[in-house]
């Protein structure tokens, strides 16, 4: 295997490499409602660097140092907030970050003498603060700063969550997740707020995990991990649920990233469009094993897996009509073992067999947000689904008899559409 790793290679427009920008909203954790007023602060830094929120929410911090920066929210009536960036050279950051409401109560303070206590101890870290309050109670907070930091995850949101406590992986060579002892079969993904059997590269139908991925973690949103105690939005689960989220692209400035891997090449690229506030980020990827045969390295074997995917969201806020979302990814997949090209140290190809496998994915969907009020929120999403995999195997026979030989193919498409009506009556 190709043992390298080449860093983003990342071209922006209009911003010095040792000083980057994190943008972003500031929204009400149940509604989603933006917050005009929050003070936003980056945490750790002198002279202080701060910024408040417009009407809908949104700030903007300027001259911020790459690498891992954390940022502090307050705004009145709320939960203060410590979030966590990862700043990139050469390319903005583009946050949510969601406020608890605060609950108005007689609070207790017992402090040693002498106390230099300053704060009002009423913060909340976003790192384990989740995406959906129905989620009470076993739930893991996932990020985008979790699949940078994990070794071994590969980019992978699979692989990074098996280092979570409570959780691993009964594989190397696939990402399944084994959450409290049950089976990796019993994990059930959502792809905002859409279920989808197996977002992976060469799935087998029943099955929840592969060797690659077909979610790209540049895409990636604040997510959630529910290990149990499932709140009543999800089913056919018994093991745990991965709710995925895709974050907005830079409705700003355009930028554009690459990078070279073992795991493949990949192009990210995002920007503003003509409406204003509008975005789209999109990303594609294929698979490195297949140029490295062209370039005649060995990865000890000739079946080389070829794929090829795409992640895409575009996010579309209006004033009156509310707020609109499309989303998707897609992805092919392909590989051949053929005996007349097996050589003599071949890991996978077996003698007088042929067996060619081929998958199709394909996930597209459109959301739409209406706030009635500070409290109030209708969600509702249409989606299609197609996943199709098919195997052919044939067996060749030196004395000429028949050549017995199958044929599996699995299909399934479905169409989805639901609601969801949040109603926030009190703090509590």
């Amino acid at each position: 295997m190709l043992g390298f790793l080449l860093p983003f290679i990342t071209l922006g427009q209009g911003s010095e490499f040792d000083n980057e920008v994190i943008r972003g909203y500031v929204v009400d954790q149940a509604t989603g409602q933006g917050l005009k007023g929050a003070y936003i602060e980056l945490l750790n830094y002198a002279p202080k660097i701060t910024a408040t929120s417009l009407d809908d929410g949104s700030f903007e911090l300027k001259n911020i140092p790459v690498g891992h920066q954390r940022v502090r929210v307050e705004i009145e009536g709320y939960y203060e907030c410590i979030h966590s960036v990862y700043v990139v050279a050469g390319k903005q950051s583009v946050v949510t970050i969601r406020m608890n409401e605060e609950i108005s109560e007689a609070i207790v303070v017992v402090e040693a003498e002498g106390s230099k206590r300053k704060d009002k101890g009423r913060y909340r870290n976003s790192k384990i603060k989740v995406t959906d309050e129905m989620n009470a109670v076993s739930v893991h907070a996932f990020s985008i700063e979790e699949v940078i930091k994990y070794v071994g995850g590969y980019g992978d949101p699979a692989r990074t969550l098996t280092n979570f406590p409570g959780m691993f992986n009964i594989d190397d060579t696939q990402n399944y997740i084994v959450s409290r002892g049950n089976s990796p079969y019993g994990i059930q993904w959502m792809i905002e707020g859409v279920p989808i059997e197996n977002p992976h590269h060469f799935a087998t139908m029943g099955n929840t995990g592969a060797a690659f991925p077909l979610l790209n973690n540049n895409l990636l949103g604040n997510s959630d991990f529910v290990n149990g105690a499932f709140s009543a939005q999800y089913g056919n689960a018994y093991s745990g649920v991965f709710d995925i989220k895709m974050r907005r692209g830079n409705n700003d400035r355009f930028e554009f990233s690459g990078q070279l891997s073992t795991r493949g090449v990949e192009l990210v690229a995002e920007g503003p469009l003509k409406k204003k506030g509008a975005s789209f980020a999109i990303a594609v990827r294929m698979g490195i094993l297949d140029l490295l045969q062209l370039l005649k390295i060995n990865i000890g074997t000739n079946a080389t897996p070829d794929f090829y995917d795409v992640n895409f969201k575009i996010d579309i806020p209006t004033k009156r009509a509310g707020h609109f979302s499309i989303f998707g990814i897609g992805g092919l997949a392909n590989i051949d073992f053929l005996h007349a090209e097996k050589r003599s140290n071949d890991l996978f190809v077996e003698p007088n067999i042929n067996l060619y496998v081929r998958n199709r994915t394909v996930l597209a969907g459109i959301k739409h947000t209406m706030l009635f009020d500070k409290y109030t929120s209708l969600t509702t999403t249409a989606s299609y689904l197609l996943e199709s995999g098919d195997s052919y195997r044939d067996t060749i026979q030196q004395d000429s008899l028949e050549i017995p030989h199958f044929y599996v193919k699995n299909f399934r498409q479905r169409a989805g559409l639901s609601s969801i009506f949040k109603k926030k009556f009190t703090p509590k």
